[in-house]
């Protein structure tokens, strides 16, 4: 995915702002780039309520050219709604864009806990 495509395709889905589901007042900004991987790029934004509240989101764009590495938006939204205690709200989507609240969390680092379910 290019730089170009990617900025272009960023700066278009920031301009619909208004119709996610969210209580922002503005258009939201870009903070920093999360990752840029083979099937997607992901993006840390921030804008503000009417409040005066920082809201913290993230968006996530698909690569076309990659689609059969990534698990499909809407089949990812559907799993994300159906664990509304564990997922983070979905507050926008379209077949390459999903927008989600930010979770603000420690990675998980200890790797070799998960080889025993791995291997479950």
């Amino acid at each position: 995915m290019s730089d170009i495509s990617v900025n272009h395709r960023l700066t278009l889905t920031l301009s619909t702002w208004s119709d996610w589901d969210t209580e922002l007042c503005q258009q939201p900004e870009v903070v920093r780039a999360l990752s840029d991987g083979i099937s997607h790029s992901s993006f840390l934004i921030s804008g503000h309520s009417a409040e005066g509240d920082s809201l913290e989101y993230v968006v996530k764009l698909d690569n076309p050219k990659s689609r059969e590495l990534a698990i499909p938006i809407n089949s990812e939204v559907e799993l994300m709604k159906s664990v509304p205690n564990i997922a983070p709200h979905v507050v926008h989507h379209s077949t390459d864009v999903l927008i989600t609240t930010f979770v603000k969390a420690n990675p998980w680092l200890n790797t070799k806990s998960l080889t025993p379910l791995a291997n479950a």
